[in-house]
């Protein structure tokens, strides 16, 4: 582990002593709001027309590659988490597997990713990069990652949507060709 992934970790790792609305705010972003965002998605899904799913189908493309991307490379990179490691405060009492990625991150990050790639009005690119945001700081704060976990997840996440975007406008253009 890095000098510095050590030192970033213990300085956003909330403790005891943390205001417990930080504490709050980073159980909610981390327990709830991933299942929130996703259950926004699901209803846009549904009650959205055929242009909505259309945009909708990189953005979650993008997710599926990034929780599958995640999870391939934890079965091959071992990085244990932060409080297997005897730093800072675990406030999540989870059994350990690898920490890098972080699946949450990894997906909420490519959420952001993919929107920003959508002609979508800023104001919700915007909002979603700030839950995504929060959702990965959180996993940080919690102590269930490291800052380096988070910051693979952000690289897997750009990628993912790159890569979903890419896929889907290729299939657009055989479609019309078709």
């Amino acid at each position: 582990m890095q000098v510095w992934d050590r030192s970033l970790f213990l300085w956003l790792n909330l403790d005891p002593g943390d205001p417990h609305l930080f504490v709050a705010m980073a159980m909610f972003a981390s327990e709830w709001l991933p299942d929130l965002v996703l259950g926004g998605l699901v209803v846009a899904l549904l009650l959205g027309g055929a242009g909505t799913r259309r945009a909708l189908l990189p953005v979650v493309g993008a997710m599926l590659l990034a929780w599958a991307g995640s999870q391939a490379i934890k079965d091959m990179v071992v990085s244990p988490r932060p409080y297997l490691m005897g730093l800072g405060t675990d406030w999540l009492g989870r059994a350990g597997a690898s920490g890098f990625p972080s699946t949450h991150a990894s997906i909420a990050l490519a959420l952001a990713a993919a929107s920003w790639l959508n002609p979508w009005p800023l104001a919700l690119r915007l909002g979603l990069l700030v839950l995504a945001v929060l959702i990965a700081w959180s996993r940080v704060a919690l102590g269930a990652h490291f800052p380096s976990d988070v910051a693979g997840a952000a690289v897997l996440a750009a990628a993912s949507a790159v890569i979903a975007h890419q896929a889907v406008a290729r299939i657009a253009r055989r479609r019309v060709r078709a």
